[in-house]
């Protein structure tokens, strides 16, 4: 194995671990920011149209649990809110980060990472449907900048590491 690509494997490997530390020290109120205006633009289309609608003044509680990052998203005043401060959920989606890049690329299904147990769903029935529909429909990898796409590709193709034991029970609950 050459030099070059065993500092590319290291390093990737250690991408997990930088994004965990970063988001852990970094102020809250601009990492929200920052977020809610990124969720924003993403999403701007469904806003308008109102198919984001069924969150108004409603939580979605995101956890990407390898990373130990927890986001709480809302609509309010058809603006996306997403903070880290802590709100009950009316859902909760639970997974681990290779999943949510498989997600975002529509390699896979949130059924499928449902039924193979990376996906975790609980709460408000009818509000989990919608949410799934629309993670279904969106093509977010087209909307995001292409050199961001590039970079997740690449992380995904050379993430080490099993995904094997990345299970989690699913539920639906109401």
């Amino acid at each position: 194995m050459s030099h070059l690509k065993r500092v590319n494997q290291k390093v990737v490997s250690l991408l997990p671990s930088l994004i965990k530390n970063t988001f852990k020290i970094a102020p809250k109120p601009i990492s929200s920011t920052l977020i809610s205006a990124a969720f924003n633009h993403l999403f701007k289309l469904e806003i308008i149209d109102g198919e984001l609608d069924f969150l108004e003044q409603r939580w979605l509680k995101i956890e990407v649990t390898d990373l130990a990052i927890t986001l709480f998203i809302s609509l309010q005043n058809q603006r996306m809110v997403v903070t880290t401060d802590h709100h009950q959920e009316d859902v909760l989606l639970r997974a681990q980060h290779r999943a949510f890049l498989q997600l975002l690329h529509h390699e896979v299904d949130p059924d499928t990472l449902f039924f193979r147990r990376q996906l975790l769903m609980t709460g408000d029935t009818e509000m989990g449907l919608q949410i799934k529909n629309l993670l279904d429909a969106m093509a977010l990898d087209t909307r995001l900048p292409k050199p961001l796409m590039q970079f997740f590709d690449y992380v995904e193709r050379h993430q080490m590491g099993s995904t094997q034991g990345n299970q989690l029970t699913p539920t639906i609950e109401r």
